[in-house]
């Protein structure tokens, strides 16, 4: 884990989504990851795009929508979020 890692919120709800299948409570779901030093970025129109138009190439390699979200993130420049 890298302090001030970035992930999108779709990557976050798939995160959720993980551990609630394998058994975790909600509130120690909600509790672990809000003491985590992740930035949430918003997906933006042009991102979702990108995402969705990732799609044909990345089927073969079976990339979901939050792998191809988290591609269409922008890489992280010296600014904050």
């Amino acid at each position: 884990m890298l302090p001030g890692a970035r992930m999108s919120a779709v990557n976050l709800s798939e995160v959720v989504a993980k551990l609630s299948v394998h058994g975790f409570a909600n509130d120690d779901i909600l509790r672990d990851l809000a003491e985590l030093d992740i930035v949430i970025c918003d997906l933006d129109r042009k991102q979702a795009e990108t995402a969705g138009l990732l799609r044909r190439s990345t089927k073969i390699v079976g990339l979901s929508l939050g792998d191809r979200a988290c591609l269409a993130l922008p890489p992280r420049s010296g600014r904050s979020p």
